[in-house]
């Protein structure tokens, strides 16, 4: 993997830590009543989703490369 995409990468990072920010205190803290989650909080969560996510996506594509 070239370091230019991890360095790439890291915007994309920080926008969805953002992004998630925003879309739980929008959707979900002001119709259920729960309190709204800091920057720090959703930094937790994206990269808890990004390690969840990124081996299944290297595992899709070394399956394509193999058919």
């Amino acid at each position: 993997m070239s370091v230019l995409l991890i360095l790439g990468a890291i915007p994309g990072f920080f926008f969805a830590s953002w992004l998630v920010m925003i879309m739980v205190g929008a959707f979900v803290a002001s119709p259920t009543g729960i309190p709204p989650i800091g920057y720090w909080t959703s930094t937790l969560v994206t990269i808890t989703l990004w390690m969840g996510v990124t081996p299944l996506i290297a595992a899709s594509r070394r399956k394509k490369g193999k058919c």
